[in-house]
């Protein structure tokens, strides 16, 4: 009998070793998923906040896009607590387990001969066969899914129009320079066509020159502004020359057979146009205007003007800034002023403020 106790007695020594072995590296193990817990949350914050702040500076259009992806991030948080949140669960009931196994152990090995040996069989197998079962691989790294090469040259894109509206100028037009048929409003932002309408829709001999000049003149620099041409269905507008301002003369139709031809860089005039509801050009230095592709219709347009760098740049503001067409290289030999023609159209068009 004493024989047997004592074989129990080193046997359960041996388990009791081990077994505290074991609870030390379940502890181990619990204290490292904590830590990779800590992690994996102090990563979603700022993973969270780039997101947010790329959907932010790409405005509403992309709120449906930010939220998706939010939510995808969220579901793989989610995803990654979950696997965690099993594995500290899965080891918590195992270091419970370990517990109670080392508690009924040394209870054992502490209480009389009766007691060590009730059970003995299946306390034995237990504290014998006891492995710990180690967590499976858990998230540590958070991999991005977020690839977006549109969203990101749009971005680009809206930044290099926020750049050039910090060079923006409170831009007014000036009356003495408005033609005939053209009315200012009192804070001289908005023009609107209320002559006779033309025999045929836009028609550039009657009305091509229903322009009005802005009062700002620009022999240097860089200077921005905006234009607000939504519903209209013809315009013209840019910069030109203000050795060229607008006339109410009808002689000069004389001398100009393709009406559209005087807006020529060569003339003074760095300008686009609508015409008939949806053909936009671009009016180089050629005997045909260049055709401009929209894939948003402007609302708003951005002017952007670098006196110095020869560059008048226009700017779909409605696309975020999407770039409209750049007349570049040029030598400017005079001052230029802003130049818009709302032509046959009633619909105005308006002069945007500053926005900063």
């Amino acid at each position: 009998m004493l024989e047997i106790v004592q074989e129990y007695q080193e046997k359960f020594q041996e388990s009791l070793k081990k077994l505290k072995k074991e609870l030390e590296e379940a502890e181990k193990l619990e204290a490292g998923i904590q830590q990779k817990r800590a992690s994996w949350k102090n990563q979603m914050a700022p993973e969270r906040h780039r997101l947010q702040t790329e959907f932010n500076n790409l405005r509403s259009i992309l709120d449906k896009v930010e939220q998706r992806e939010l939510k995808k991030l969220e579901e793989q948080e989610r995803k990654g607590l979950n696997v965690i949140e099993e594995a500290e669960n899965e080891l918590a009931q195992q270091s419970q387990s370990l517990r109670e196994l080392i508690s009924e152990l040394e209870r054992r090995c502490q209480g009389s001969a009766m007691e060590l040996l009730q059970d003995v069989s299946e306390v034995s197998k237990r504290s014998e066969f006891w492995t710990l079962r180690k967590p499976e691989a858990l998230p540590s790294k958070l991999r991005s899914t977020f690839r977006t090469p549109d969203l990101r040259k749009m971005l680009r894109v809206y930044r290099e129009l926020t750049d050039v509206q910090s060079y923006w100028v409170d831009v007014t037009l000036n009356p003495d320079t408005a033609n005939l048929n053209l009315v200012l409003s009192r804070n001289r932002r908005q023009v609107r066509f209320v002559g006779a309408k033309a025999s045929e829709p836009s028609c550039p001999e009657e009305h091509y020159d229903c322009s009005v000049l802005g009062m700002q003149y620009f022999s240097s620099g860089r200077h921005y502004w905006e234009v607000d041409v939504a519903k209209k269905t013809t315009w013209f507008l840019g910069v030109c020359s203000n050795s060229v301002g607008p006339t109410s003369s009808s002689n000069q139709y004389a001398k100009h057979p393709n009406a559209y031809s005087r807006y020529q860089p060569q003339s003074g005039y760095w300008v686009i146009g609508l015409q008939h509801k949806h053909v936009y050009r671009a009016y180089e230095d050629s005997t045909a205007a260049l055709l401009l592709s929209m894939t948003v219709r402007p609302r708003r347009i951005g002017v952007f003007l670098d006196y110095e760098a020869g560059t008048v740049s226009f700017y779909n503001v409605t696309n975020h800034g999407f770039p409209i067409y750049t007349f570049s290289k040029y030598y400017f030999p005079t001052t230029l002023c802003p130049y818009f023609n709302p032509c046959d159209c009633v619909v105005p068009m308006t002069l945007r403020g500053p926005s900063f």
